[in-house]
């Protein structure tokens, strides 16, 4: 049976961590502490792997099974979305638009500018 925003809002944290499927790899993992984690399990070049897409309700039901429907169409593709996930972030580092060496030459242009 597939989850509900109502049933897993009732859900609450037991002794241990529980996991509640939604079908297709997609599982909410509740902690003891009562943290919701949604996460999808999926084989990878033979080998039990984990994705998680965030908290919930920060992410929805809707939203999960989009990034589950994702990352399924990564995996059709020969892609391992976390790899994919990975490669993004790192993309993110490098090429961040405020370094210092940026802001730095930027206030010593204004300072040219103004004759300071």
């Amino acid at each position: 049976m597939k989850l509900t925003d109502l049933h897993i809002r009732k859900l609450k944290p037991g002794p241990r961590t529980a996991r509640y499927s939604d079908g297709h790899g997609l599982f909410l993992e509740i902690t003891p502490q009562g943290s919701k984690l949604w996460k999808m399990a999926y084989r990878f070049d033979g080998k039990q792997k984990t994705l998680s897409f965030g908290k919930y309700p920060f992410v929805s039901l809707l939203r999960a099974r989009e990034k589950c429907a994702e990352a399924k169409a990564q995996l059709y593709d020969g892609l391992d979305p976390r790899e994919q996930e990975k490669a993004e972030a790192a993309v993110k580092v490098a090429r961040p638009e405020h370094t210092f060496a940026k802001i730095a030459a930027e206030l010593q242009e204004k300072r040219k500018k103004e004759g300071i």
